[in-house]
């Protein structure tokens, strides 16, 4: 028992720290969560171990079965997931109007609409979509959801509409850039004229309207004092999604760049953006705790 709501749990060593009924402190090997609750475990090894980051963990204690998106038929293949570096270049063509041309990658004209290999010196004529599309998927692609910006010049960054508002420089539709102040990997991208989301102060995966969206109750796991702040959208820069990785013998980095399915839920594929690219970049230290 603990000094919380009915239900919560707190450390204690003896009956006097559990003020609430039944004033009793559980000092027996017993899961605390999960399916297994308040059943008999097994703490040591070979069953379990102590983390500092996780406590005491059992095989005796299973996790709670969460809610999936899997029964939409989302299946997200992570091929490869490396410790190397992984790219994903833009090479089909958008179904988006706005997006079906094709664009230089790479060397001087970067960005630019192209025709063929010979209007991109020192770089390649594309698509700008990341991953094919099949003509039975009811669903328009496009690179990103930015708005227009200008490339170079001395709009560098500023928004436009045509070509003619970025002197010395071009009008980028959806342009998408390297966001210099992400560095949990390499090649984050961000829209530098929008749009905005909102999202919660400290918690920032969580979506918000007001600062009371990022206070509990309302947000259970968010801390007192969050706000609900706007901040621009972040995306996969046009040019290539790359994702660096690094190896170790207990804390690396795995990544992997792939393409996502449609899924059968038509919602899920608006907000997402699917059928489009995906990317993950998953720091890992390896405990030995005697399982």
């Amino acid at each position: 028992a603990g000094a919380g709501s009915p239900g919560t749990r707190d450390l204690c060593t003896t009956d006097t720290d559990c003020p609430n009924p039944p004033n009793h402190c559980v000092t027996d090997a017993v899961c605390s969560w999960g399916p297994n609750q308040d059943k008999p475990c097994r703490p040591n090894p070979p069953f379990g171990g102590t983390s500092p980051d996780f406590g005491t963990t059992s095989v005796d204690c299973l996790p709670v079965a969460g809610a999936n998106i899997s029964g939409n038929g989302l299946d997200v293949i992570y091929d490869p997931l490396t410790t190397e570096d992984v790219t994903l270049v833009p090479t089909y063509t958008c179904s988006y109007p706005t997006f079906t041309s094709s664009k230089c990658v790479g060397g001087l004209n970067e960005g630019l609409t192209c025709t063929g290999p010979s209007d991109c010196p020192s770089g390649s004529c594309n698509g700008q979509c990341f991953c094919p599309l099949s003509p039975m998927e009811n669903v328009q692609q496009r690179p990103n959801q930015c708005n227009n910006a200008c490339v170079g010049g001395g709009n560098d960054l500023m928004p436009c509409s045509n070509d003619g508002e970025c002197p010395g420089g071009f009008c980028q539709v959806g342009s998408c850039r390297v966001n210099v102040t992400d560095t949990d990997s390499c090649q984050e991208g961000i829209c530098p004229t929008g749009p905005n989301n909102t999202s919660c102060s400290v918690h920032d995966f969580k979506n918000c309207l007001t600062n009371n969206d990022c206070h509990p109750p309302v947000c259970s796991f968010c801390d007192a004092g969050e706000t609900c702040v706007s901040r621009l959208s972040q995306c996969f820069v046009n040019s290539g999604i790359e994702r660096c990785g690094s190896a170790g013998p207990t804390d690396r980095t795995t990544v992997a760049a792939f393409c996502l399915p449609q899924t059968n839920n038509s919602t899920i594929n608006i907000t997402a953006g699917v059928a489009g690219p995906g990317a993950i970049t998953q720091p890992t230290t390896l405990y030995y705790t005697g399982f």
